[in-house]
């Protein structure tokens, strides 16, 4: 209970350094632009590189820095399932490699079984399914925690990206004369105009 209460501490410690470098890296994310009236705007901008160091630091603080709190679920959901599959093949891996070290120590007084399996052979491929699968699991999560990085640092990248309704056509009839080999020559055709505001 006294170390959880050390790593609860550590932990608390560190997002409160992390709220106090973003306070302070603020400065560096706020442009100033000068209106006419000789007045100052602020607009704030988000930092791609500071999300995923939150990120990388702290899974799921990438995405409180970009205000997406509905993917928090995701992110603890995801990496609690994927912790759980890889501390649960662990614990296998270690019980069935026990057992099997145990049938091969040629002692006739000690028995190695490991959920009812006990035969040295059976042992051996349990073993090395349980191994296949424990560096699945382990591949998998490091994915999800680079997918939560990289989602992290596109949502800060795309935050201020706006898309309105207001995409315009105009289409226009179009006409050139040039001269080619000493003939003038009509150039007529359409001009298509794409507007995005």
């Amino acid at each position: 209970m006294n170390k959880v209460f050390h790593y609860i501490c550590i932990l608390g410690f560190a997002l409160f350094s992390l709220v106090n470098l973003q306070a302070q890296m603020e400065t560096d994310t706020l442009q100033a632009f000068k209106t006419p009236a000789d007045t100052v705007s602020i607009m704030k901008r988000q930092s791609p590189k500071k999300a995923a160091f939150l990120s990388a630091v702290c899974p799921g603080l990438g995405q409180i820095y970009n205000k997406k709190y509905w993917k928090l679920p995701i992110v603890y959901g995801g990496l609690a399932g994927l912790g759980t599959w890889v501390g649960l093949n662990a614990k296998n891996l270690r019980g069935y490699t026990n057992a099997y070290k145990l049938e091969l120590d040629n002692d006739s007084t000690t028995i190695g079984s490991y959920k009812g399996i006990s035969q040295v052979n059976q042992l051996r491929i349990k073993r090395d399914e349980v191994k296949r699968s424990l560096d699945l699991s382990i591949i998998l999560t490091s994915v999800f925690y680079a997918l939560n990085i990289v989602d992290a640092t596109v949502d800060a990248h795309l935050f201020d990206y706006s898309i309105t309704d207001d995409i315009s056509v105009r289409v226009e009839p179009e006409w050139n004369f040039y001269q080619a080999q000493f003939i003038p020559q009509a150039k007529v055709g359409l001009n298509f105009s794409f507007y995005f505001k």
